[in-house]
């Protein structure tokens, strides 16, 4: 306690913990200096082309405004049997850009602005779900990839059908492509082991019913 406070009463108790003093360090280790990225929103802080950045009030580097993005369709999805219009929102669109939906060329392509476009979505019978939108500058290989941003969807109606005669003591009902021929097809099992099968067509009906013995299917 002597030489403490022999050093508190000839240099006072700032100068001893290095507090307040310019270059100084306290006995509990340096003290922390401004953060040279700091701008505290004053974007005069900030050096070159950084910009100050009002909600960490950091200096950071601009964003690369000359980059091709898509960012959005509308609509988001269509149906996948007819032909769907859509309008691509993005950046730094030029005239002759190339774009695909799900792989196949978007038709009609027409650019509104740098930052809108418009192209006529190509119908696709046997596909559903989600695809990426790709728009490609014309005469380089630069593109913008915006994943997933259109949804094929089925609408197609289900026609009207005869009813099927299943006759009596039915038991279970399962449905397979029975012959092989990429359709799906019906099988009916009866209590007396026999099993009646309907042959699909493809589009929703089927053929007249035979008869198989049950182990012929697995045949």
């Amino acid at each position: 306690m002597g030489i403490w406070w022999r050093l508190t009463r000839s240099f006072g108790i700032a100068a001893v913990l290095g507090l307040g003093l310019p270059g100084c360090s306290s006995i509990y280790g340096p003290l922390a200096g401004p953060n040279p990225n700091n701008c505290n929103n004053e974007p005069s802080l900030c050096t070159g082309s950084e910009r100050c950045d009002i909600r960490t009030g950091i200096c950071v580097a601009p964003a690369d405004d000359t980059a091709l993005a898509v960012t959005s369709a509308a609509p988001a999805a269509g149906a996948n049997n007819v032909a769907t219009w859509i309008t691509l929102t993005g950046r730094n669109f030029l005239s002759g850009v190339n774009v695909t939906v799900g792989g196949a060329e978007c038709t009609g392509v027409r650019v509104l602005s740098s930052t809108q476009l418009t192209c006529r979505v190509p119908p696709r019978p046997s596909s559903c779900g989600s695809v990426d939108v790709i728009v490609t500058r014309p005469g380089t290989l630069l593109q913008a990839t915006g994943a997933k941003l259109f949804h094929y969807r089925s609408i197609a109606p289900f026609a009207a059908q005869p009813p099927l005669s299943v006759g009596q003591q039915t038991g279970s009902i399962g449905s397979a492509d029975f012959n092989r021929d990429g359709k799906l097809d019906l099988a009916l099992a009866t209590n007396q082991s026999i099993v009646r099968v309907w042959l699909g067509r493809g589009d929703g009906t089927f053929q007249a019913r035979v008869r198989a013995q049950r182990w012929a299917l697995g045949r």
